[in-house]
């Protein structure tokens, strides 16, 4: 008989119905359910036949609305009922609402006199918990729900797990189930059979007369059978004599395992890049840890294994957090000391989040380490938005003065290593916590930017080391040859929340911030872990701000700013940036050592009063030698004397302002390269890696310290021999990076990090640095970044008045490049450019002739190097490097290959001329690839139709050499241009109040031009033009259009009044307009900006309205009542007329002229490519022959590996 029952199920699709068909049949299937009530199915009425026709496909009836006329018969124990489906929306938020509501609905249902069925979704239970402020059972349904939305339908449960919700307490290592490992690592229980069989059956062959030995190994026979079906039969009294067997199946076993184990490892890595960094980082500590030498015996650790690390400092770090209760807090000190610091008015932020604002903090934070419930940013940015607004309800409601859940106040503490003796504690917050206090943070950036002055770094939003590092060049510039150097011990650990929350409300925090921190920590607790240990339970914590938390650099800089106002002082400057400190006395100061000494002792007053203590052994005096005035001072401090600033994390020598990275650990750098040859990563990956692991370790501090040449030099050689799979050691190393893109040369990288650095100087200025002291402002770039001041003399160019820009010389006169009104890509084509001709004039096959004077010897041709001041392209090159060629090819592109070298890698050392194995096809002795490529009469058929190289750069790089790029051509007047945009739109304005005005951009070849299109009634006016900069990127010729649009407005201002609505199709530049500093063009665009809201405040209202270009998008409607149709017509004549500007300016630019030279040079690289791989493989050929007539072995360089690419011996470059 059938089930009488009726099984129910309720889902939100989340507004993807129909593309959840398959997915909501197999939660019906899995479940067994009879009826199902779908919510947000976002069905469009145009295709609801459709959906509803794949429902009946299904064997499935649909309602898509509520059911007026007929009724689902559902079968019933055979026979047949009427049964009335209901489903229905509540009101969120209003309790009372939703209960009337569902009143009405059951008193409806009931009426029908029959059965029914009541779906909603309403969260009740979540919706009760949050207005009873019950978080901890809010989130706790939430997490929950997550955990089984997100489960692998086909894992399986694990009864021994916990929910992630709940508050675990630790359990030791014997109490978990865990997989027997062996010598070999896991093993699988048929491999774990097979280890024991082995072992009986050899103690067997030693004791054969052991009758109950021999009947256990024949009573394990059976189940072992089961799951390992190889296993022979064996009968009972030769057991003894399979024991070699055995072993042969075990062997195998544990090599198969051990391969899938290998597999499964590649599989995972090239599937996560968060795991290659991790791998990378892992591999290299371990390397550097090995080599490294034994520490004197005072320095050993004495905690090693984890256990011991957690039993010898866990209780040190509970103390340390735990307030002595006979030294409480002084708030009157603290209050006295919050005199010396401008007081601010409350703040009314209103910090509620959204859920865009969480799913945002969220993907910033893909990686992170998850806290003690172990979620992670990763799995919580899989799940649909619809949770992450219950999650921003829990958030909003702990703003609004609910609790936190005291599951989110737990934080996982892990002991880092430090100093060997001692370790660090880093805290683990749930992501949750970190992922909502980071959007908090963020909504405080305008109550930060209220008080925050150059006193104090660290934790102020946009700024960074680099910000104390230009602080200190520019001290120094001004005069100051002398600074205090001090390091806060254990800072974050010594605060307390009743210190600081005075600072905080002094500041005019919102109440919501003290609340939470407040609630964040009324009862903390922590557990230490150490690696893959952690301790035996939860300990409770009176003191200190948790290391990870979002919220703790934002306290350190609120303490940071009280102690600057508080100790410095006119004749003493100085800033702190989280827990360093800098001090020195002004230049100009009458009484340096008396000011010092006041600033320091009200340091001292500031740290007892909040309890910090300052490291003595982390304190410095630096001075130039013998101009030092403050030696006393310091010595009665004991402060030890350098001459060498060591601060934030490089080491600045204050008399020659040259500055190294302080703690670059070369052999780190070199071991994360190395490395890099055991993933099973592309080639382009790899690349990006040594960017992000190598580089980034001296990148960081560009502008004002970089690494010894020396270190760049071996770094060089460690990526030269990573890729040493790839390319031959004859390879030029400029040849490798031109191919693999300059980004994997550590000379380059330092050189444009330190552009870039200047780049955001000069166009973004610090936010701190209209605040400076008078004596220590108006400092350029060039002035505080000695590194990026030397790259750019180094290249041979030359920087504008004030820093505004760069420029450089070359045949066609003088390039500029003015920062913010260009795209810093351009700059970074001049850096390819440079390192790029450099590489090609610098090679020693282009220096030298290198030709051998043997007449027998085959040779090239004997050409001149190419003449200077020519640039060289190598796209070609590249093109048939990644290409879907042969090895000859590949090789052929990086210039290397195809030579008796190559095709003899053993032999080439010991043979003789009279070697048949030294003969070219022609019968010239020690074939070069020149040779084979231009000179070898066999190989003549090849060249046909190729012109012959000029020089030794096309004939041994196949680089033609090329006229430097040329400069953009010219454009009109630019004041003339404005003036008849400004006149047409004075006429339209004077007929009209409202006008449409439709902008555009075009570029081809590096040729752009713009178009502004007017209309004003039935009247049409169109103007386009270009101009001459350096960017003539269809990006950059939008901005023009709307620069000139916006200074033709500026200038009609006060004559005449209206609504000017503009139509644009870039939306890249509407939002460039609105945040200028965030676009790539950001001083371009502030002028933009700036002139439109001149225009609006003087009486002419624009408006800026997005059109869809080339009639995409059908269903576009525009804002404001205009007509669709006739927006878009307007954007096409804007955009027609660009196009056609630019073609004017392209037919008679020299640009044009360069890219057809260009594409000859390309097509003569390509093919010169192809001939020269084809040659090589015509003498592979030859050779082949050779020996096989000789019985001879065909050569090694014949054999493909497993990438194609493996290198032999390494090569003896012959040129000619």
């Amino acid at each position: 008989m059938r089930d009488p029952r009726v099984r129910l199920l309720t889902c939100n699709v989340n507004c993807n119905g129909p593309s959840k068909v398959q997915a909501t049949l197999d939660l019906i299937n899995n479940n067994l359910a009879d009826l199902i009530s779908l919510q947000e199915i976002d069905v469009h009425a145009f295709g609801a036949v459709a959906y509803t026709k794949e429902w009946r496909r299904a064997g499935c009836s649909l309602v898509l609305s509520s059911p007026e006329v007929g009724l689902i018969q559902v079968s019933i124990q055979d026979a047949l009922y009427p049964l009335l489906v209901v489903a229905s929306y509540g009101y969120p938020g209003d309790q009372h609402a939703t209960d009337a509501l569902v009143d009405a609905l059951v008193a409806f249902a009931k009426s029908f006199g029959g059965r029914f069925v009541l779906f909603g979704d309403w969260n009740e239970a979540f919706d009760r918990a949050l207005q009873s402020h019950d978080l901890e059972m809010a989130w706790r349904l939430l997490s929950d729900t997550a955990e089984q939305a997100l489960q692998d339908p086909d894992s399986h449960s694990n009864h021994h797990a916990v929910p992630r919700s709940s508050a675990f307490e630790p359990r030791g290592y014997s109490e978990i189930p865990h997989a027997r490992t062996a010598t070999s690592g896991q093993e699988s229980r048929g491999t774990q059979g097979l280890r024991r069989l082995r072992n009986r059956l050899v103690q067997l062959s030693h004791d054969p007369c052991d009758p109950c030995l021999r009947a256990n190994i024949s009573a394990s026979l059976c189940g072992l059978r089961k799951l390992v079906p190889e296993l022979p039969h064996m009968p009972l009294a030769q057991l003894e004599h399979f024991a070699q067997c055995v072993q042969d199946l075990y062997d195998s076993y544990v090599t198969s395992e051990k391969e899938a184990r290998i597999f499964r490892w590649k599989c995972m890595v090239q599937e996560s890049p968060n795991k290659q960094v991790a791998w990378l980082r892992r591999r290299a500590d371990l390397a550097l840890e090995l080599q490294a030498r034994p520490l004197p015996v005072t320095d050993v650790a004495t905690a090693i294994h984890p256990i011991s690390v957690l039993k010898e400092h866990g209780p040190k770090w509970e103390k340390l957090w735990t307030y002595p209760e006979d030294d409480p807090v002084r708030l009157d000190d603290i209050n006295d000391i919050l005199k010396d610091v401008p007081a601010c008015p409350a703040s009314e932020i209103m910090l509620t989040l959204e859920p865009q604002d969480l799913v945002r903090q969220a993907k910033h934070m893909s990686g992170k380490a998850p806290g003690h419930d172990s979620w992670s940013a990763d799995d919580l940015a899989r799940l649909p938005l619809n949770w992450w607004a219950n999650l921003a309800q829990i958030w909003n409601s702990i703003i609004a003065g609910a609790p936190v859940p005291l599951t989110w106040s737990r934080a996982l503490v892990a002991l880092i290593p430090k100093k060997v003796v001692n370790t660090r504690p880093l805290g683990l917050c749930p992501i949750v916590w970190r992922i909502g206090a980071r959007a908090i943070v963020g909504k405080l950036r305008p109550w930060i930017h209220q008080w925050i002055t150059p006193l104090a770094f660290g934790g102020a939003p946009g700024t960074s080391c680099a910000d104390a590092h230009l602080r200190i060049t520019a001290a120094i510039l001004k005069g100051a040859k002398e600074f205090i150097q001090q390091d806060l011990k254990n800072f974050f650990d010594h605060l307390s929340l009743p210190a600081v929350l005075p600072v905080l409300a002094h500041l005019g925090a919102p109440h919501a911030l003290t609340h939470v921190l407040k609630s964040f920590y009324r009862c903390p607790t922590r557990l230490f872990k150490v690696g893959r240990f952690v301790a035996g339970g939860w300990v409770g914590v009176s003191r200190g701000f948790v290391q990870g938390c979002p919220f703790s650099p934002l306290v350190a800089l609120a303490v940071g700013h009280a102690w600057s106002h508080h100790s410095l002082s006119r004749d003493v400057r100085g800033f702190i940036f989280i827990d360093d400190r800098l001090l020195w006395p002004r230049p100009e100061a009458s009484c340096p050592v008396e000011s010092t000494a006041i600033a320091l002792a009200r340091s001292d007053h500031f740290d007892s009063t909040f309890k910090l203590r300052c490291e003595r052994d982390k304190c410095a005096y630096v001075t130039v030698p013998g101009q030092g005035r403050l030696g006393g001072l310091a010595q009665a401090r004991g402060y030890q004397e350098l001459a060498r600033l060591d601060f934030l994390g490089i080491a600045l020598d204050v008399e020659a302002l040259e500055g190294r990275p302080l703690k670059l650990i070369l052999d780190k750098v070199l071991f994360r390269v190395r490395f890099l040859k055991c993933l099973p990563i592309s080639l382009h990956r790899k690349v990006i890696l040594i960017r992000s692991m190598a580089f980034s370790c001296f990148t960081w501090c560009a502008g004002v310290a970089m690494p010894e040449p020396q270190i760049l030099r071996s770094i060089q050689h460690e990526i030269s021999a990573l890729f040493r799979g790839a390319f031959k050691q004859e390879v030029p190393f400029f040849l490798m990076h031109e191919i693999l893109g300059w980004e994997s040369s550590p000379q380059f990288a330092c050189d444009f990090a330190a552009l870039q650095v200047a780049n955001r100087f000069a166009v973004r200025r610090p936010s701190w640095y209209d605040d400076l002291p008078l004596d220590e402002a108006f400092v350029t770039w060039p002035d505080v970044m000695p590194v990026a001041r030397d790259a750019v003399h180094r290249l041979g160019w030359s920087i504008l008045p004030g820093g505004s820009g760069i420029t450089r010389c070359d045949a066609n006169g003088v390039r500029v490049f003015k920062f913010g009104f260009s795209n810093i890509s351009v700059l970074k084509s001049w850096l390819t450019a440079a390192f790029r001709d450099d590489g090609v004039y610098q090679c020693r096959r282009v220096q030298r002739r290198g030709h051998r004077d043997e007449e027998a010897c085959a040779r090239g041709l004997d050409l001149p190097a190419p003449a200077t001041g020519h640039s060289f392209d190598f796209a070609a090159h590249r093109a048939a490097f990644f290409g879907l060629g042969t090895l000859a090819q590949k090789r052929a592109a990086a210039a290397s290959g195809g030579s008796f070298w190559y095709h003899n890698p053993v032999k080439c050392r010991t043979v003789t001329p009279e070697d048949p194995a030294a003969s070219c096809a022609c019968g010239s002795k020690f074939p070069s690839r020149p040779h084979l490529t231009w000179t070898c009469p066999v190989t003549a058929s090849l060249r046909q139709g190729l012109p012959p190289p000029t020089d030794r750069a096309s004939e041994r790089l196949f680089a033609p050499p090329l006229k430097p790029f040329p400069p953009a051509p010219s454009g009109p007047n630019a004041d003339v241009f404005r003036d008849e945009v400004a006149a047409d739109l004075y006429s339209a304005l004077t007929t009209t109040d409202e006008i449409l005005v439709a902008t555009d951009g075009s570029s081809f070849e590096d040729v752009g031009g713009y178009a502004i299109v007017i209309r004003a009634g039935t009247g049409i006016h169109s103007h386009a033009s270009g101009n001459d900069d350096e960017d003539q990127s269809a990006f950059r010729s939008e901005a023009c259009a709307l620069q000139v649009l916006a200074s033709a407005l500026a200038a009609i201002v006060g004559k005449v009044a209206g609504n000017v609505t503009v139509l644009v199709d870039c939306q890249s530049a509407l939002r460039a307009i609105e945040s200028p500093l965030r676009s790539a063009l950001p001083l371009l665009f502030e002028e933009i900006a700036k002139n439109f809201l001149a225009a609006k405040e003087s009486g002419l209202t624009t408006r800026f309205m997005w059109v869809p270009a080339h009639d995409r998008h059908d269903k576009w409607s525009p804002n404001w009542g205009y007509d669709a149709a006739l927006c878009r017509n307007l954007n096409k004549i804007a955009d027609e007329q660009a196009g056609a500007a630019q073609k004017r300016r392209w037919t008679r630019s020299l640009r044009a002229a360069w890219h057809k030279e260009l594409a000859t040079a390309r097509a003569w690289s390509a093919k010169a490519i192809c001939n020269s791989a084809k040659a090589s493989e015509t003498y592979r050929d030859f050779l082949l022959e050779s020996k096989c007539s000789a019985n001879a072995n065909p050569p090694a360089a014949s054999r493909k590996d497993a990438e194609d690419l493996r290198p032999g011996v390494a090569d003896v470059v012959g040129v000619g």
